[in-house]
């Protein structure tokens, strides 16, 4: 049996698309097992679902997060990762930071050990990125260890073309879409939670509340919407979460939830009616992003409303499922869901269904599974 040391650098307790690879590989024959960081309260060891994960306390983790010692954290890490040298067939390293100890291991294995890399992102293109060192490197370290990768994945095709740019390897192109969900199933009533009438026209948001996700330029346009039958709910944590209760907690259209589990929120999203997609365009990564969350809302029988994101708006275009808008202003976000409000029940019903059957794990998994099975 072929064993996969699958390195992620947070704690892996909500890491959907991790957790989904890992499940594939196990489910096609591999051992499989995840190296996570360590909170002070996490397990050492935890078996799930079949996946050996092991979680490392590092002794420097309180150190600051100036560069030196970001370093002597990495190195730590590395280190610690040396006891599986020799011991482990493939090294999936999920974003740039494990990469450098994947080739690490693949040296000292001389060459036993295959290297994956998956981005989860345009790496050195993300939001807050700035010119300077930090960028330096990552450029430096994906234009000289891509190129002699064993697999290479990414996330949307978008950003499969500028990785193709940079390092002359084009990945395979793995969504961040969720499995199949059974939506029909669920008799949860979102509406009737929230105290408004079964004809309100429900919008939802999932995800992080942060400034990059442009979460306060919806609410307050919906807040200002002079439409009695349109509402707004935003489920998530982020650093705006606070606030945002606070300004709408007596507000009748708009309505701010935390997070619930994976397995709830999808409960929840499809007793909505719309589903939200916004990023400010402030990088490259973000224009070319195609986030977990309308693959979600897809698979919940969701249309969705979006901004015009580059590979977001060509699914929502291509599949006639949604309705996208150009500027944050009141008369664009206004519009454009008069606009898919309107839009024929059956023919978006259709729409959507089609683009799930599209876009889901079972399907993306045949392109996950079969980078390995090149190998």
């Amino acid at each position: 049996m072929k064993t996969v040391l699958n390195i992620v650098f947070n704690n892996f307790e909500n890491d959907a698309r991790v957790l989904r690879e890992s499940r594939e590989l196990v489910r096609r024959g591999y051992k499989v097992k995840v190296l996570a960081i360590g909170k002070e309260e996490s397990d050492d060891f935890e078996l799930v679902d079949g996946i050996e994960v092991f979680r490392l306390k590092l002794k420097s983790k309180k150190l600051p997060k100036s560069l030196p010692f970001q370093a002597l954290k990495y190195g730590e890490y590395l280190g610690r990762s040396l006891k599986w040298i020799g011991k482990v067939d493939y090294i999936h390293c999920n974003d740039l930071e494990p990469l450098p100890i994947g080739f690490v291991h693949k040296l000292l294995s001389l060459g036993k050990t295959k290297v994956i890399y998956d981005s989860h992102e345009f790496q050195s293109e993300r939001h807050g990125s700035k010119n300077g060192i930090r960028k330096s490197l990552q450029v430096y370290l994906e234009k000289a260890l891509i190129p002699f990768t064993d697999g290479f994945i990414t996330v949307s095709p978008g950003i499969a073309e500028e990785y193709y740019k940079m390092s002359g390897k084009k990945p395979e192109v793995v969504p961040n879409c969720p499995e199949s969900f059974d939506f029909k199933s669920s008799n949860f009533n979102l509406k009737e939670e929230l105290g408004l009438s079964s004809e309100c026209q429900l919008f939802i948001y999932q995800g992080r509340l942060e400034k990059a996700r442009a979460v306060e330029k919806m609410a307050e346009s919906f807040d200002r919407a002079g439409f009695s039958n349109i509402a707004l709910v935003m489920i998530g944590e982020g650093a705006l979460k606070d606030s945002l209760i606070e300004k709408y907690k007596a507000s009748k259209k708009v309505f701010i939830l935390p997070a619930v589990p994976h397995e709830e929120l999808f409960k929840i999203t499809a007793s909505a009616d719309f589903g939200i997609v916004t990023l400010e365009k402030s990088c490259l990564n973000h224009e070319l992003a195609l986030p977990n969350k309308l693959f979600e809302y897809l698979n919940c029988g969701l249309p969705v409303l979006c901004n015009d994101l580059k590979e977001v708006k060509k699914i929502v275009e291509d599949f006639q499922c949604g309705e996208i808008f150009s500027e944050f202003t009141d008369e664009d976000i206004h519009m454009a869901a008069i606009r898919l409000i309107w839009k024929d029940p059956a023919e978006l019903k259709k729409s959507v269904e089609r683009a799930a059957k599209e876009f889901n794990w079972e399907k993306a998994s045949e392109t996950f599974g079969a980078v390995y099975d090149s190998l």
